[in-house]
C-alpha cells in the first residue's frame, strides 16, 4: 500500500514509467492480498457448505477465471513493457513471460485447451477426468479428505484405497500409480488433488461435498436419479 501511494509522487515528478511499474507491481500484488483475506474471512464466517450435485456431469474448470487470468497477466506485462525502466531492463524482459502465459490462457479459454480436466459425481465413484484418460474413485475406497492451501491457492487432497481405483482405459492405471506415488511424496503427502479454485469452489465446501456422498448412500442415490432424469 506505502508502494502504490508513492507511485503518483514519481509520476507527478517526472518519473512517470518508474511510477507506473510500481503502480502496476504493487497494485496487483496488493488487489490479489485483498481478494485473499476477503476469502479467508468468509471462510471463518460460514461454515462449509456440502453442495448436491448433478450425477453423470463433467465439471471443467472454469473458463472464465481462467480468461480473466490472462488479461491480468496480458494487461500487467504489458503496461510494464510499454512503460520501460531504463536502469532495470531485467522487469522489462520478465515481462514478456507473464504476456505469453496471458496470451496462451486467452487462446485455451476459448479453445478448451485447458479443461481436458474434469470431475464428475455419480452414484458409484467419483471420477477425475484427465488428459490421458479417467479416473474412477469409489466412494467407499475414500479413506481421506482435506482442505489445503499452497501460496494462498485453495485445493482439496484426497487419500484411497489404490487397489480400489480403476482406470479408463485399463492401460492408464500403471501411469496412474506412478502419478499417485509423485502425488504421495509432494507437499500435500495426499493421493490426489484438486485445485478447487479452478473450479470456482470454496475448498470447504468441496471437502464438506465428497464427504457427504463418502458417508451417505443415500446422498449418492441422488446422484444416479439425476442421472437417470437427464437420460
Amino acid at each position: 500500500a506505502i508502494f502504490i501511494m508513492l507511485a503518483p509522487l514519481l509520476i507527478y515528478w517526472g518519473k512517470t514509467n518508474l511510477g507506473i511499474t510500481i503502480l502496476c507491481l504493487f497494485g496487483m500484488a496488493f488487489a490479489h492480498t485483498i481478494y485473499v483475506i476477503r476469502r479467508k474471512l468468509r471462510h471463518q464466517k460460514q461454515a462449509p457448505r456440502a453442495m448436491q450435485m448433478v450425477g453423470g456431469v463433467p465439471i471443467r474448470p472454469s473458463r472464465l477465471r481462467i480468461a480473466k487470468l490472462g488479461i491480468i497477466l496480458l494487461v500487467g506485462g504489458g503496461t510494464l513493457i510499454a512503460f520501460p525502466i531504463d536502469e532495470n531492463k531485467i522487469i522489462f524482459w520478465g515481462a514478456l513471460l507473464p504476456v505469453a502465459l496471458g496470451l496462451l490462457l486467452l487462446i485455451g479459454s476459448i479453445t478448451a485447451i485447458p479443461n481436458k480436466n474434469y470431475l464428475q459425481f455419480d452414484s458409484n465413484a467419483l471420477t477425475l477426468g484427465r488428459r490421458a484418460g479417467k479416473v474412477l474413485i469409489p466412494w467407499s475406497a475414500i479413506v481421506a479428505i482435506d482442505r489445503e492451501e499452497l501460496y494462498n491457492q485453495q485445493f482439496v487432497s484426497i487419500n484411497v484405497k489404490r487397489e480400489a481405483v480403476t482406470s479408463e482405459p485399463a492401460a492408464y492405471l500403471v501411469k496412474l500409480h506412478d502419478q499417485m506415488d509423485a502425488s504421495k511424496r509432494s507437499i500435500f503427502g495426499a493421493d490426489f488433488t484438486i485445485p478447487s479454485d479452478g473450479y470456482d469452489f470454496d475448498a470447504p465446501d468441496l471437502v464438506a461435498t465428497i464427504t457427504r456422498y463418502v458417508s451417505s448412500p443415500e446422498a449418492r442415490a441422488e446422484l444416479g436419479k439425476s442421472n437417470a432424469a437427464r437420460a
